[in-house]
């Protein structure tokens, strides 16, 4: 069994790829709270990548200047997303 990993209190600047990254398929319990992500560029920025199943939180973050906010595998089969801002500049 996995062990709960969480992010809180973050802010994240200037990365041109993903800036956190959940890349194993059997990684669930992940939560990501009040974090702020702010890509480097809209062309190739990724805030947030998680390619495992939930369940899984990410709550009240900012997706500031990305390509793509969050990034889901396998559907995003039990990951709850809730109250999260996307805004690209």
């Amino acid at each position: 069994m996995q062990k709960q990993q969480e992010v809180s209190n973050v802010s994240l600047y200037d990365y041109s790829g993903c800036a956190l990254s959940y890349n194993a398929s059997d990684e669930p319990y992940i939560t990501v709270t009040s974090n702020t992500f702010y890509g480097l560029n809209t062309t190739n920025s990724m805030g947030l990548c998680v390619a495992g199943q939930g369940p899984s939180l990410i709550q009240n973050n900012s997706f500031l200047n990305n390509r793509v906010g969050v990034k889901l595998g396998i559907g995003g089969a039990g990951i709850k997303l809730i109250s999260n801002d996307f805004i690209e500049f």
